[in-house]
């Protein structure tokens, strides 16, 4: 016995909790702080300073089935990484005032939690903290918070230029993003068992689609993707197994990898000629592909495992009738069933074939704003927040991709706004993260 308890002494120095289990009721130490997990099923949470990270699990994992509510005392000031994941029993936590950091997956997987209050003190919310939550509808935002707030039950930093999470209790059935929006956090839309959403709209204040931003969306049908979008993040739309079609706006020069992972009900993709860069595993697992059109001249370079587990040979692939020889030398593209993009009989097939295109941001290359521009004359203007013009170029433009002369390496990181005018008439206003 003696030795038994000198052994849990020197594991609590080494800031590893001691556990003490008496029937339903678990108790222990953490460092600075102490646990208890009450016969009713609340576990208590007290002492001063940061709760500690955790290699693993927290000491109470092991008996997380019996958590019903959470009460942190006043005095805590951050709530750790995976603190309280997998705590499905759990309906209710108090939040205290001291607290100033939400950790990466602190109530990952919470099933039956079904809302939560931010209090003012929280500054740092870590992208995914309240993921898979399948009941949860509502984060609240105590008014007095100068870094968050909530529109709706779904939680915004302050300038709501960040969405950071959408609740995976909401049932609506589609979901239009603020306008105000720049950017979809990572995991913000992460999929549960109640979602409902099929329809997503994305505003054109959006550069950059964030990695797993739409993950396990499950029910997710279609996503209108804007010409203002130059990045899919990172498996942004992995496992959307509803997904049948998308078309990829002329602004986007980049899909990184896993970006459509295992999205099998897609059936059609459009590539506009702006991409120039699909990383690996972008399409792994979409089996159900039967067509792809790739509007870009030169064949954008693949690892043999961006359509793994696709049979290529029985996808249609329409390329730019010029460009022919090229993709049939191509590496994983000489696969594809290749077909002229003229030969195509649908509307969309004939427009990609002459190489129209829409007026757009289409993101910053070696240092250089570029523009999708029909062939003219323009005047691209960059002003800062502030209203102040900070550049102005003339562009005589060819159709389809233009680099405008307008340098970024020497402007402070920021929002700026950026208008493009035609004949002295704005053809294009949005604001443009640098």
């Amino acid at each position: 016995m003696q030795k038994s308890l000198g052994f849990f002494r020197v594991m609590a120095a080494i800031a590893i909790a001691t556990v003490m289990v008496f029937g339903e009721i678990a108790s222990g130490t953490a460092e600075n702080l102490t646990w208890v997990i009450s016969n009713d099923g609340t576990l208590t949470i007290s002492g001063t300073g940061d709760m500690p990270d955790y290699v693993t699990f927290a000491p109470w994992f092991s008996t997380k089935a019996s958590i019903k509510k959470i009460v942190i005392d006043n005095g805590v000031t951050s709530i750790s990484d995976f603190a309280f994941f997998d705590c499905r029993s759990l309906t209710s936590v108090e939040i205290p005032n001291s607290v100033t950091t939400i950790g990466k997956a602190a109530f990952r997987g919470c099933s039956r939690l079904t809302s939560v209050d931010i209090p003012a003190s929280v500054i740092e919310i870590v992208p995914g903290a309240f993921g898979i939550c399948d009941n949860l509808t509502l984060i609240n935002v105590e008014a007095g918070n100068n870094n968050f707030a909530s529109v709706d039950g779904v939680l915004f930093n302050k300038a709501k230029t960040t969405l950071i999470q959408y609740p995976g209790g909401k049932t609506e059935t589609t979901y239009t993003i603020p306008a105000s929006v720049i950017e979809v956090g990572e995991e913000a839309f992460i999929g549960s068992d109640k979602y409902q959403l099929s329809s997503i709209v994305i505003p054109n204040s959006m550069t950059y689609i964030s990695d797993y931003a739409f993950v396990f969306c499950e029910s997710l049908k279609s996503v209108v993707i804007p010409n203002s979008v130059t990045t899919i993040g990172k498996a942004a739309f992995s496992r959307c197994k509803s997904l049948t079609q998308v078309v990829i706006p002329n602004s986007v020069n980049a899909i990184k990898d896993n970006a459509f992972f295992a999205c099998k009900s897609l059936t059609s993709v459009v590539i506009p000629n702006s991409v120039n860069l699909i990383e690996d595993s972008a399409f792994n697992g979409c089996d159900g592909l039967e067509q792809i059109i790739n509007q870009a001249i030169t064949p954008q370079s693949l690892e043999q495992r961006t359509f793994r587990y696709v049979t290529t040979s029985n996808i249609k692939l329409f390329v730019p009738d010029q460009s022919l020889v090229a993709y049939k030398a191509a590496d994983v593209w000489k696969d594809f069933d290749i077909q002229p993009i003229s030969t195509m009989p649908t509307a969309i097939g004939n427009a990609a074939a002459k190489q129209t295109f829409a007026i757009s941001f289409a993101g910053i290359r070696n240092g250089e704003i570029n523009l999708n521009l029909k062939a003219g004359n323009y005047t691209a203007e960059l002003y800062n927040v502030q209203g102040r013009l900070v550049s102005s170029v003339n562009i005589n433009a060819l159709n389809g991709l233009n680099a405008t002369g307008i340098k970024t390496n020497n402007l402070s990181k920021g929002m700026f706004i950026l208008n493009v005018k035609q004949a002295g008439a704005s053809v294009l206003k949005q604001k443009v993260r640098i």
